[in-house]
């Protein structure tokens, strides 16, 4: 009875860990990240979209015309980085702590035209 008892409690604990580890990992949304057609596109793209701590942003984009980087309000406002942007044409952010984040594209016009993304990361 013991062992069955010690068996029962095995299972229910890696099933909590194995629930905890898959809520750990979150998803990964990717984001087309092109010049955008219309002002607002990423905005119209985001909306209806609910991240949580935990989830990434996996930028994908031709790294011979576009680039990428976390920015803070006042940047994303500004269309301007205080930080070196990604550059390598594949980068994920990944979205550690709850509150508004802010990506841009620091190429000359980009931001300006739309090539800027702000999402909002709940709890988990």
């Amino acid at each position: 009875m013991v062992m069955v008892v010690l068996v029962v409690a095995l299972v229910q604990l890696h099933s909590v860990a194995g629930a905890e580890a898959a809520a750990a990992a979150g998803k990964t949304y990717t984001v087309a990240w092109n010049y955008p057609f219309q002002q607002n596109f990423y905005t119209h793209w985001n909306q209806g979209t609910s991240y949580v701590v935990g989830d990434r942003l996996r930028f994908l984009y031709n790294n011979k015309f576009h680039n990428v980087v976390r920015v803070n309000e006042e940047e994303f406002l500004a269309c301007k980085a205080s930080a070196v942007p990604h550059t390598d044409g594949d980068t994920v952010f990944h979205l550690n702590h709850p509150g508004r984040q802010f990506y841009i594209c620091t190429h000359f016009g980009h931001c300006a035209a739309g090539m800027k993304l702000e999402v909002i990361v709940n709890e988990a």
